[in-house]
Protein backbone atom coordinates (compact mmCIF):
# COMPACT_ATOMS: atom_id res chain seq x y z
CA UNK A 1 0.00 0.00 0.00
CA UNK A 2 1.27 3.24 -0.98
CA UNK A 3 -0.83 5.90 0.89
CA UNK A 4 -1.01 9.65 -1.05
CA UNK A 5 -2.37 12.86 -0.10
CA UNK A 6 -4.87 14.81 -2.68
CA UNK A 7 -5.91 18.31 -2.24
CA UNK A 8 -9.14 19.58 -4.20
CA UNK A 9 -8.92 16.08 -5.75
CA UNK A 10 -5.13 16.27 -7.16
CA UNK A 11 -2.79 14.12 -5.92
CA UNK A 12 0.14 16.14 -4.11
CA UNK A 13 3.62 14.56 -5.45
CA UNK A 14 6.00 13.11 -2.73
CA UNK A 15 9.16 14.45 -3.00
CA UNK A 16 12.88 13.56 -0.84
CA UNK A 17 13.11 17.46 0.00
CA UNK A 18 11.73 20.63 -0.17
CA UNK A 19 11.64 24.25 0.11
CA UNK A 20 9.86 26.17 2.86
CA UNK A 21 10.28 29.89 3.57
CA UNK A 22 13.86 29.26 2.40
CA UNK A 23 14.16 26.73 4.76
CA UNK A 24 15.12 23.09 2.84
CA UNK A 25 13.40 20.12 4.86
CA UNK A 26 13.84 16.86 3.96
CA UNK A 27 10.84 14.17 3.94
CA UNK A 28 12.11 12.79 7.25
CA UNK A 29 11.37 15.98 8.76
CA UNK A 30 15.14 16.19 9.34
CA UNK A 31 17.34 19.97 9.34
CA UNK A 32 20.44 18.66 8.80
CA UNK A 33 20.24 20.08 5.06
CA UNK A 34 18.97 23.62 6.23
CA UNK A 35 21.93 23.43 8.61
CA UNK A 36 24.41 23.35 5.60
CA UNK A 37 22.58 25.74 3.46
CA UNK A 38 22.13 28.22 5.83
CA UNK A 39 25.81 27.86 7.02
CA UNK A 40 26.68 28.40 3.25
CA UNK A 41 24.32 31.20 2.81
CA UNK A 42 26.12 32.99 6.30
CA UNK A 43 29.68 32.41 5.26
CA UNK A 44 28.62 34.20 1.90
CA UNK A 45 27.49 37.47 3.54
CA UNK A 46 30.25 37.65 5.52
CA UNK A 47 32.75 36.93 3.31
CA UNK A 48 30.74 39.99 1.51
CA UNK A 49 30.82 41.92 4.11
CA UNK A 50 34.20 41.74 5.04
CA UNK A 51 35.44 42.33 1.34
CA UNK A 52 33.16 45.88 1.55
CA UNK A 53 35.11 46.57 4.59
CA UNK A 54 38.65 45.85 3.73
CA UNK A 55 37.85 47.97 0.20
CA UNK A 56 36.46 50.75 2.83
CA UNK A 57 39.45 50.80 4.61
CA UNK A 58 42.05 50.76 2.12
CA UNK A 59 39.94 53.94 0.64
CA UNK A 60 39.90 56.16 3.82
CA UNK A 61 43.81 55.03 4.49
CA UNK A 62 44.31 56.10 0.45
CA UNK A 63 42.55 59.45 1.33
CA UNK A 64 44.30 59.66 4.73
CA UNK A 65 47.85 59.49 3.28
CA UNK A 66 47.45 61.79 0.26
CA UNK A 67 46.90 64.11 2.79
CA UNK A 68 50.44 63.58 4.55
Amino acid sequence: CNPYFKLNDNRIEKTDEYTYLGIKINSTGNYNLAKVCLKDKAMKVLFAVKRCLLQNMQKNFLITWRKF
